[in-house]
C-alpha cells in the first residue's frame, strides 16, 4: 500500500506458543497469544492492564526486552471497521520471565517450552546442515497513516547511516521511472523497517 510504513514479523513456529521472526532473525513471541494462553481466553484481567503492569513492575525495555507496534486491521471497502490496536512483541527472555512471574503449572509449562525452541534454534545456528522449513511463512503487516510516514521519513533522514538497503527500479514503469528508489530499508535501535515509498 503506497505512502504506508510496513514492519513485518514472520511466524516461523507453531507450538504452545507461536514464534515469530523479525527482519534480523530474532526470535520474538507476540505478547497477547501469550497472554491467553497463560490466562485462558476466558479470564476476567484485560490484556492491557496485564502487559503494562508487567513492562513497569519488572522494568522491561523498549527495544530490547519488547517491541511495540500498531497493527491496523482493515475493514470493508468504505473504511467502516478499520481498526487499529497496540500489540507488544517480546524476546523469548523476556517471555520466560513472565512465565515465572505466573508461578503456575502452565506458566512453567511455557517456559520450558521457550528453554527448548531456544536450544533447537541454538543448534541449527551452530550446524547449517539441520536447516528445515519449520512451518508455512505467515506475516503481520503493521500500516501507519501517511503523516506518521511523513515524521517517520523524516526521523530517517536525519540518520541516513542507518539506511540497511535500498531497492529503485531497474525500468521506466507506470511505479516509478529507472533510478527511482522503490524501497528503503532502516535500521534503528535493533528494530529494522521497510518503507514503501
Amino acid at each position: 500500500m503506497e505512502g504506508w510504513c510496513i514492519i513485518e514479523f514472520k511466524k516461523v513456529e507453531e507450538g504452545i506458543v507461536s514464534i515469530y521472526e523479525n527482519e534480523t532473525k530474532e526470535k520474538l513471541i507476540n505478547s497477547r497469544e501469550l497472554f491467553y494462553e497463560l490466562r485462558g481466553i476466558d479470564t476476567k484481567t484485560k490484556f492491557t492492564d496485564w502487559i503494562n503492569d508487567r513492562i513497569i513492575k519488572y522494568d522491561f525495555f523498549v527495544g530490547i526486552d519488547y517491541f511495540p507496534f500498531r497493527k491496523f486491521t482493515k475493514g470493508d471497502e468504505n473504511g467502516f471497521g478499520n481498526k487499529s490496536t497496540k500489540e507488544y512483541y517480546l524476546t523469548i527472555d523476556t517471555s520466560k520471565e513472565i512465565c515465572m512471574i505466573e508461578n503456575n503449572e502452565k506458566g512453567r509449562k511455557i517456559r520450558r517450552y521457550f528453554i527448548e525452541v531456544e536450544k533447537r534454534y541454538r543448534e541449527i545456528i551452530n550446524n547449517p546442515s539441520n536447516i528445515k522449513d519449520i512451518s508455512k511463512n505467515e506475516y503481520w503487516q503493521v500500516y501507519f497513516k501517511p503523516k506518521a510516514v511523513e515524521e517517520i521519513n523524516n526521523r530517517f533522514n536525519k540518520n541516513k547511516e542507518n539506511i540497511y538497503y535500498e531497492i529503485q527500479y531497474v525500468r521506466n514503469t507506470k511505479q516509478g521511472k529507472k533510478g527511482e528508489i522503490k524501497e528503503r530499508g532502516y535500521k534503528i535501535e535493533n528494530i529494522c523497517y521497510k518503507i514503501i515509498v
